[in-house]
């Protein structure tokens, strides 16, 4: 990933982030909290996904998209 697209993809990413925040009907600290501890849940399991395939020593293929995913835990929230 390029410099240039990793900017945008961040850019995207605070786009979101504060849309999700400007929704919320809870204090703003919990929601935020409750975001990162997701965060960092995917990140411990994509990195023992990776983890594991090295072990394996196979190669885990590209997840093109998760757009309609994350669409779906925002109308749920």
């Amino acid at each position: 990933m390029t410099e240039k697209a990793l900017d945008d993809y961040m850019k995207k990413a605070d786009v979101e982030f504060r849309n999700i925040l400007s929704k919320s009907k809870e204090d703003s600290y919990i929601t935020i909290s409750l975001i990162t501890k997701y965060l960092f849940s995917c990140l411990v399991d994509a990195d023992r996904l990776d983890a594991r395939a090295f072990e394996l020593s196979e190669t885990i293929g590209k997840i093109e998209n998760n757009h309609s995913f994350f669409q779906l835990v925002i109308m749920l929230y």
